[in-house]
């Protein structure tokens, strides 16, 4: 169709393990987005409610 080529399905579907060799333990671009996504999210929550704990103020008696 108006003569475009498109790239293989192998190119979008298959991610080549860069640490940890070709097996369970391989770690790939799909790993990395999922370890990057834990990890922010992980600290955007502590983040918030640190910030939630200080802005909170509790008064201590006495």
């Amino acid at each position: 169709m108006f003569g475009l080529e498109y790239p293989s399905i192998e190119l979008l579907v298959e991610w080549p393990t860069f640490l940890g060799g070709e097996g369970i333990f391989g770690f790939n671009k799909i790993a990395l987005i999922n370890l990057l996504a834990v990890l922010l999210t992980g600290i955007i929550f502590r983040g918030r409610q640190q910030a939630g704990a200080r802005a909170q103020g509790h008064a201590q008696p006495g």
